[in-house]
Order: structure tokens, then sequence, then C-alpha cells
């Protein structure tokens, strides 16, 4: 055996996990699924096989035993099983297959990489914190092309902003900025909580990190990334304020997070430019002007998907069929429109799944965070939050990138025992 494979593979497996992980979160960020997938294969892989430098071969992993007690004890790891079960279990109301097959793939993570996670090496809190913590650098990483790029041209980008379009990202822009805000968030816990990877100085290097990515995520002026973006603060500010009792903290920060957008209005024209945007498009879906690409247009998609939900609530009509649906009803209401899936995660299981898929979604969503009272731990309970509120504004998870980017941290965060994170690092 070559001798760097050799020494590769005597590196202990929860190291071996942390690079398999970060290079599958950067590939999701730069939208390279194809090595998205090969990074999962390679987690399951590691989740089954161990080498052993004794016998100079691979071996079962030692941990199998206790990976399969884990998804046998804990029913959250059989809902996390949920979404693929869904899109599975609609496949006798759905008459285009070929469709179906594609979501059924989309829906495979969240059958393999439960059962990966329930035997990897991430069950202790420092590695669970690494996670976030590489989160914030290579989401930090991956702005710097998407500023480079802006500081090119800034009037030109300008312009895009003012007709409606995103600034260019590695990934889907609002998927991205979904990650920026949690990847701050999460930042915050780390800086609070005086976690450091190896040296002091990265506390100093995390204060600058999360001052380039708020202003960054300004700049890139994602509605849903800043939505989320606040919204997760807000949430470290009521922690502060309830498990703390810093009241007068609290009521200090809450004044700034108030007044954050009104300063960024006048102090970064990007943001100024998609403001001004939004308030042009509202204008027009008022006056009954509908435009592509824009609120109105998201708008119609979910008055479009409650109607189909409205007319087979316990059916649905199939998730193979859900789009077929969508663009027969755009073709019939709104011709000159680009056809979208349901804009609300929501509607998207209610139009294709009906009352027993939304009912079996709730499950998927709520029950890991309320079973053994993990919301009472800081991280999880942020990116339980996070996803919930994205469900209401954006199909989530019929796109790769955020089914990835969930099971990612969820999945590690059902691992973790104990303790309660909620609480404020003094």
């Amino acid at each position: 055996m070559p001798a760097f494979l050799s020494r590769l593979f005597d590196l202990p497996s929860r190291r071996i996990f942390l690079v398999l992980f970060a290079a599958g979160l950067w590939f999701l960020l730069v939208s390279w699924e194809y090595a998205v997938s090969l990074t999962m294969f390679g987690l399951g892989g590691l989740a089954l096989f161990q080498w052993f430098p004794e016998r100079g071969r691979f071996g079962w992993r030692q941990g199998i035993p206790e990976g399969i007690r884990r998804l046998r004890s804990d029913p959250s790891w059989l809902a996390a099983m949920l979404p693929f079960l869904l899109v599975a279990l609609s496949a006798p109301f759905s008459e285009d297959m070929a469709y179906l097959g594609n979501r059924i793939q989309l829906k495979i993570p969240f059958l393999v990489l439960p059962l990966a996670f329930a035997g990897l090496p991430v069950g202790d809190r420092r590695t669970y914190l690494q996670l976030h913590y590489l989160l914030l650098l290579l989401v930090c990483l991956a702005s710097l092309s998407v500023l480079a790029t802006y500081l090119q041209d800034p009037a030109h980008y300008h312009r895009l902003l003012l007709q409606g379009k995103p600034l260019p990202t590695p990934s889907n822009h609002i998927r991205f900025s979904m990650a920026g805000a949690l990847a701050f968030c999460a930042g915050l816990y780390l800086h609070a909580s005086r976690f450091t990877w190896r040296w002091a100085w990265e506390r100093k290097l995390q204060m600058a990190l999360l001052a380039f990515l708020f202003l960054f995520l300004h700049l890139l002026a994602v509605r849903s990334g800043l939505l989320l973006l606040y919204a997760g603060i807000l949430l470290w500010i009521l922690r502060l304020v309830i498990v703390r009792k810093r009241y007068l903290t609290g009521a200090a920060l809450a004044v700034l997070l108030a007044l954050a957008p009104l300063a960024a209005y006048f102090t970064v024209p990007a943001f100024q430019s998609r403001i001004d945007y939004m308030r042009w498009d509202l204008q027009q879906h008022m006056a009954g002007n509908r435009i592509d690409n824009s609120d109105s247009n998201r708008l119609v998609s979910m008055k479009i998907g409650w109607d189909i939900f409205r007319e087979q609530p316990w059916t649905g009509t199939g998730m193979g069929d859900l789009r077929d649906e969508v663009e027969r009803r755009y073709r019939e209401e709104a011709p000159t429109l680009k056809p979208l899936i349901p804009h609300n995660q929501w509607l998207c299981i209610l139009a294709g799944a009906g009352i027993p898929g939304a009912l079996l979604f709730s499950v998927f969503v709520l029950l890991p965070f309320l079973y053994a009272r993990r919301y009472r731990r800081y991280l999880f309970l942020l990116l339980g939050m996070l996803f919930f509120l994205s469900y209401l504004v954006e199909p989530t998870l019929e796109s790769n990138f955020g089914i990835s980017l969930l099971l990612f941290f969820l999945l590690p965060g059902l691992r973790q025992q104990g303790g309660d994170y909620t609480s404020m690092p003094r």
C-alpha cells in the first residue's frame, strides 16, 4: 500500500469525518453536486468500515451495533427519514414516473445519511462545535469570490438589483444566504463559548469573520437570508434576556437590531437597491401587474399550491405529478409567468401528498426538537427555527442544497447527549 494511503487510514476516524464533512460542505457551497454525492458515499463508507492498522486491512466498524441501538431507541432518527418516505408513499397517486423518480433520487439523503450518522464518530460536543466552525470559515471563504465580482463593477450590479436580479453567487443565492445566516448565528455562539480549534487568536478571527459576514449578507441583499439572519440574532437576544437575565443589554441589542436595516439602507448601496426594487415590485402587485421572477409570481405559486390542495385534500396530486399540475394551472391562470413550485414547503407537501403527508412532515419537523427536549440546546434550536422560517417562504427541501445543509447539522445534533446548550456561555 502507498505510504500516503497508509498514513491517511491511520488517522483517527473523527479526523477523517471532519475532512469529509468539510469537503462536502465546500462542494455544496460552490454547487458541485456530484462531489457532494461522493462525500456522502464516503461518510457512508466511514460509518460501515474502519482501518485496523494491526491487521493491515479494513473491517466492519466496531460501533455499528451501538448505531443500530441508537436507531431503535430514538424515534428522531426514523422521523428524519420521513421526507423520503413521503415521496415514496405518494407513488400510487402519481402518473409521471420520471419526475417521481427524480424526486425520490433527490430525497435519498434522508434515507442514507441518518443510517450513516447514527454510527459515525460525531457524538462529542467538541466535534459538533467544530462542524459549525467549519461552516463559518467556508461560507466566508466562498463569499470572497462574490465580493470580488461585485467590486469589479458595483454600478452594474446595483442596476441588476434594481431589476430584481441577484448578485452572482457560487450556488443558488437564496440557499447561499441561508447558509450565511446559519453560519453567522452559530458563530455568535462559538465566540461567546470561547471556542477555538487550536489557538487563542482565533477569537479575534471569529470577530472579524462575524463582522464581515454581517456586512456581506446585507450587500448580498437576499431577503430570505436577511429574514433568517435577523430572526437568529433575535433568538440570541431573547436567550440573553431569558437565561442570563441581562435585561438592559438585551434591550440595547434589540434597539441596535431594529436600527441595523435602516443604517444598511443608507450605507450599503446594494441593500438600498434591493429595497427600492422590492417597494416597486409590491406597488406593481397591488396594481394588478404580474411580473415574472418577482414576489408576484411567488404569491401566484402559493395560491396555485393552495388551490391544488383544496381540490384533493386527502391524497394530493402525488409528488410525482405536482410539477405537471402546477404547469397546467399556470397555463390557465398566469400564462405570461414562469411556472414555479409553490414557494412554501408546507404547501408543496399539502398539494403533493395531502393532509396525511402534511401530518408526517410535521412529525419530521417537530419530533427531533421535542424529543428529549433538544430544543433546550441553543444550536439545535437555532437550526430548527431557521429552517422552519425558510419553509414558510421557500420550497427549501426541494433542492439538494437545502436537504444537505439541514442534514449535515441536524443529524450530528441528534447525537448530542445531555447538557443545556441554550444557556449563554459566561
